[in-house]
């Protein structure tokens, strides 16, 4: 499976529309259309999905659905935390079964490597990369605020110009490889 999503890579898919790779992908797996899908708005486009059915959400957590919805659920929200995660994944469970949480791993793992596509999205993730193991020893909260501080900084800026252009002018094999050593580590996450 790792072989032929890494073929995504060099194949041009993801010029095209990335709902039409998602569903292919999904499809493949032996996953329904239809679960696809739904998956795939729950996860770009809560807001829609969850609307007409906010309760199911807030079940999960007891919670009032509006602020479940509100501190949570946003755009590719299963990738901003384990927490929301988590979330992800059982409301995918209790919707469609272990196809459900599958479909939700396929649209974050796709989506991944639509980003590690774009040279200026690959440099930022390995400058902050290097920057979050560079403050180990504080606080999460304490790198969180560190890394965020950077992100603004001209030193940052000039970095990121650097290591992209760095990448962009790296030969076809050499970049590739990056690539697919990210790839192959986030698959096994």
């Amino acid at each position: 499976m790792i072989s032929e999503i890494m073929e995504l890579l060099w194949g041009g898919e993801f010029s095209c529309q990335i709902g039409k790779t998602h569903v292919k992908w999904a499809l493949r797996l032996g996953i329904d259309k239809e679960v696809a899908d739904f998956i795939n708005k729950l996860i770009d486009t809560p807001e829609e999905v969850l609307r007409n059915d906010p309760t199911e959400l807030g079940k999960l957590y007891r919670k009032d659905p509006e602020s479940v919805k509100n501190i949570l659920v946003s755009h590719d929200w299963g990738r901003k935390g384990k927490v929301r995660l988590d979330i992800l994944k059982k409301y995918c469970y209790i919707r469609f079964g272990k196809k459900g949480v599958m479909a939700a791993e396929l649209h974050h793992i796709l989506d991944y490597i639509a980003y590690v596509r774009d040279p200026k999205y690959l440099a930022h993730m390995i400058i902050s990369s290097l920057k979050f193991h560079a403050t180990s020893g504080k606080s999460l909260m304490e790198r969180i605020i560190l890394i965020r501080e950077y992100y603004h900084s001209k030193e940052y800026r000039e970095q990121l110009r650097k290591l992209t252009n760095e990448l962009v002018n790296l030969d076809y094999k050499s970049y590739r490889e990056i690539i697919e050593k990210l790839i192959r580590n986030k698959a096994e996450e």
